[in-house]
């Protein structure tokens, strides 16, 4: 019995500790979000790109897709590569977009273009 104890209090303790850190974390990204705002409506293609992140997956934000393609679509536009990629992603997928093999390949075959000049 005491073991058994021992282990619903190591999880209720778990349990309190993950509640904290969920709560810290919604803090810190509505943070960020803000910041990220600013500087991707300023041109910022990294911050375009974390902030169509952070609407992908409703982190400091409302999850919106609509919102996540148009600042990926933002920073791609600029040569980003990470956001090029996920937009590839998406139109080949219909994730968070209509399904659209066209804007697929449009991304894809920039992504490779830019990757080519890296070398």
């Amino acid at each position: 019995m005491p073991l058994r104890n021992g282990i619903l209090d190591a999880a209720m303790l778990w349990e309190q500790s993950c509640k904290k850190i969920r709560k810290s974390l919604k803090y810190w990204y509505v943070k960020t979000v803000r910041s990220w705002t600013i500087a991707a409506e300023q041109g910022d293609t990294e911050a375009q790109y974390w902030l169509g992140h952070c609407y992908y997956d409703g982190n400091g934000v409302k999850e919106d897709k609509e919102k996540t393609v148009f600042w990926w679509t933002k920073a791609a536009e600029q040569g980003n590569c990470e956001a090029m990629f996920e937009l590839i992603l998406s139109y080949s997928h219909g994730d968070g977009v209509q399904k659209d093999t066209e804007k697929s390949d449009y991304w894809d075959k920039k992504f490779i273009e830019k990757i080519n000049n890296f070398k």
